[in-house]
């Protein structure tokens, strides 16, 4: 699954900025084969072991959009992270530059129609909320339920894995995203 989106980082000094480049992974938040554009970027070999360092910021960009974010930097390890919570804005301002799949095909089994008429049979109805990995060629490669209805989670899990997607891209890239999924299950008029 390539979740990883190549970024451009800034350490900022009292006087000056080093720029570098890295892949971040946006499941994780971890930053990876970072590559600075001097050849000495500071004690230790990291920016931010300079006494004059001030912060890290990291700009991703997709079809002429920037997105701009703050990056932590733990000097101990030598480790370049996005943490949690910042990610997760990360992710939010992304959406709008990212070109999203769409579905292109849903396929039915004898599955899910013997569970639909089983459900119905039973007079149960509702809303299964799935989370489904969407891997860089647009298969689901995995999906869990998030909201259950008992008779009906089987059925909802088996239709979404046989979903197609376009796959979704950032810079070009196709790249493997988590999306939430809601199946609803009405029964028909009698």
């Amino acid at each position: 699954m390539n979740l990883k989106v190549p970024i451009v980082i800034f350490d900022e000094l009292s006087e000056s900025v080093i720029r570098s480049t890295g892949n971040l992974d946006l499941a994780s938040g971890e930053i990876f084969d970072v590559r600075y554009d001097v050849d000495r970027p500071g004690p230790l070999g990291l920016p931010a072991a300079d006494e004059q360092y001030e912060f890290t910021s990291g700009v991703l960009s997709n079809d002429g959009k920037d997105v701009e974010f703050r990056i932590d930097v733990d000097v101990m390890s030598a480790r370049y992270y996005v943490n949690p919570t910042e990610l997760l804005e990360l992710k939010v301002r992304l959406g709008d530059t990212v070109k999203r799949g769409q579905v292109l095909a849903t396929m039915a089994s004898p599955d899910l129609a013997q569970a639909v008429a089983d459900a119905q049979k039973a007079r149960v109805q509702g809303v299964v909320i799935l989370e489904a990995l969407i891997d860089d060629q647009g298969s689901v490669a995995n999906a869990r339920v998030l909201r259950s209805v008992p008779l009906l989670d089987a059925a909802a899990l088996d239709a979404v894995s046989r979903w197609r997607f376009t796959p979704t891209e950032i810079e070009g890239r196709r790249i493997s995203l988590l999306m939430t999924v809601t199946v609803n299950f009405t029964l028909s008029p009698q």
